[in-house]
């Protein structure tokens, strides 16, 4: 009798062994382990999905976030808006940037960021705030977009754990969470549901940049805030980075360029 496991990487991979088996010898024959072909086609693909205009591939979950931090020029002493009940590397890569993580409650029946918490947080310091979706839930999108529009504030998804989500606003609108907000990050770590081989404490995640996406913080959304649905999957999570390195750096200029294109 085989113990119940919590994550079983193992029986998800010998389900699926032969395509797996041939993608990885593909990539061992190619010779292309950073980028290549399969990376920038997974990207268009992800892209396409998600109807964003830009997908930036980076090395790892936090470097997706920090990027992204990077990339709307946060700035050290700035203080970002996240959710208490959320994965370390959400709030590390601020710490890292010496922004100011500022900690908010979340709704106890999503697990998601509590739109009713951020405004009694906001400071002159707050340039952004960082929802985290999580088990495939949503976070309250509509009023999270009105909240940052009236105090012209940026909105970073982090989408790890709902890769998929489709949200649905009051007026019948229907978006892809990590495609709302002004940067989604998300990421395929594999014990996850939209996982990926890797190194064992690297994560392949992605910034997505939306289509509608400004770098300006007066960019408007959805303003209503009647109750939205979510309906979706979850995906991955992040992990760790000690020190900011040339190629996040050149990756942040590359995504805030196409960020304003």
């Amino acid at each position: 009798m085989r113990p119940l496991q919590m994550v079983d990487t193992k029986t998800q991979y010998l389900k699926i062994k032969k395509e797996v088996d041939a993608a990885v010898l593909e990539v061992m024959e190619s010779s292309m382990f950073i980028g290549g072909n399969v990376v920038n086609e997974f990207a268009g693909d992800l892209a396409r999905y998600h109807g964003s205009k830009h997908c930036v591939p980076c090395a790892n979950g936090t470097d997706a976030l920090q990027i992204a931090m990077m990339a709307l020029g946060l700035q050290p002493g700035d203080e970002v808006i996240t959710p208490s009940f959320t994965y370390i590397a959400t709030v590390e890569v601020a710490a890292l940037l010496h922004i100011k993580p500022i900690f908010v409650e979340v709704d106890p029946k999503t697990f998601c960021i509590d739109p009713a918490a951020i405004e009694q947080v906001i400071t002159p310091k707050t340039k952004a705030i960082i929802p985290v979706h999580l088990y495939g839930h949503a976070a309250d999108m509509e009023k999270i977009m009105t909240i940052a529009a009236r105090h012209h504030l940026y909105v970073i998804e982090d989408n790890a754990q709902a890769i998929g989500c489709d949200y649905t606003f009051s007026n019948g609108t229907v978006k892809k969470t990590g495609t709302i907000g002004h940067i989604g990050c998300t990421s395929f770590y594999p014990s996850k549901n939209l996982g990926a081989f890797g190194c064992s404490r690297r994560r392949s995640r992605c910034s997505t940049i939306p289509s509608a996406a400004r770098s300006s913080r007066s960019a408007t959304r959805p303003s209503t805030t009647a109750s939205s649905r979510t309906r979706s999957t979850s995906s991955a999570r992040s992990s760790r980075r000690l020190r900011a390195p040339a190629r996040a750096t050149a990756t942040a200029r590359s995504a805030a360029a196409r960020l304003n294109s």
